[in-house]
């Protein structure tokens, strides 16, 4: 995933702020915890609604303590401990991190791909302290990510074929190890939010993949004019549709608290704000 799933923090309750950023520091730990302290280097927002939703669906106890950490030695902060739904969460964003870079070495050239080895040298150790149980979800984010690349390389001009790939690697990942309800209301939820990721980030990417020869969906089904004209009058109603998937497949989940309230605020607003927000600083940057 690519920064943009987070929530809009001026509509969420002082509560679920607290608790939403309960769980981003509590998965911070957790990573330094179970994938080694340099792992915590690939935290993100995306990954915190990962652990979000792998909370709610399992209804984990909520467990807050006030700790410090070393990026705020002075002051407390309200920080989620440990739990199972951590810990995973933990895993998968270790096995996207590797793979990710191991897709990078093979497509990159020059300083990029130098970068890209640098980078595996780190990020081949929090793999190897995963647990073999977990093995098959590394499996299915490989197999996924190889067929992307396959795609791009073969220059698909469908986006949907390739956002439908990326959720299916989200799906299975956030419902792997559940069964019945929770499994297929948590793999729809992590379809529909992976395909909305892909096609939002290839949106904001638009023109700088059109300048630098990088594969591009929208580019490649439309060319530049046309699809500049698409995210601009018709993405919307693409991406609202996925929103909407998701948000009936949540509406079937556990009802109350802060953990719901926080899915509920970023599926409603904090991804459709965040996109408009990524679109508009790539418009400035055009202008300049």
């Amino acid at each position: 995933m690519f920064g943009s799933v987070k929530p809009y923090v001026p509509d969420l309750y002082v509560r679920e702020n607290e608790y939403f950023k309960s769980v981003y520091c509590g998965l911070c730990r957790s990573m330094g915890k179970h994938t080694t302290e340099l792992s915590c280097a690939s935290l993100s927002f995306d990954m915190t609604f990962f652990a979000l939703v792998r909370i709610w669906i399992c209804e984990e106890p909520s467990e807050i303590k006030m700790r410090r950490c070393p990026v705020h030695p002075l002051k407390k902060l309200p920080i989620r401990t440990d739990s199972e739904a951590l810990e995973y969460s933990s895993y998968v964003s270790a096995y996207m991190t590797y793979y990710k870079i191991l897709d990078d070495i093979a497509d990159e050239r020059g300083i990029k791909r130098f970068f890209a080895r640098v980078a595996r040298l780190f990020a081949k150790r929090p793999v190897k302290k995963i647990p073999v149980k977990y093995s098959d979800v590394g499996k299915v984010i490989k197999q996924d990510l190889d067929r992307i690349s396959a795609l791009e390389k073969e220059k698909c001009k469908n986006p949907s074929e390739v956002a439908e790939v990326f959720g299916h690697l989200l799906g299975e990942c956030i419902s792997f190890g559940l069964d019945g309800d929770k499994q297929a209301i948590s793999r729809e939820i992590g379809v529909h939010v992976g395909k909305w990721v892909y096609l939002a980030d290839a949106a904001c990417d638009l023109e700088k993949d059109e300048k630098s020869g990088s594969y591009n969906p929208f580019l490649e089904a439309m060319g530049l004019e046309e699809s500049q004209k698409f995210i601009k009058s018709g993405l919307d109603g693409v991406l609202s549709m996925e929103l909407v998937s998701a948000l009936a497949a949540f509406d079937l989940g556990p009802s109350g608290g802060e953990c719901a309230g926080c899915i509920s605020n970023i599926l409603t607003k904090g991804m459709r704000y965040t996109l408009a927000e990524n679109l508009n600083k790539t418009k400035k940057k055009e202008k300049k």
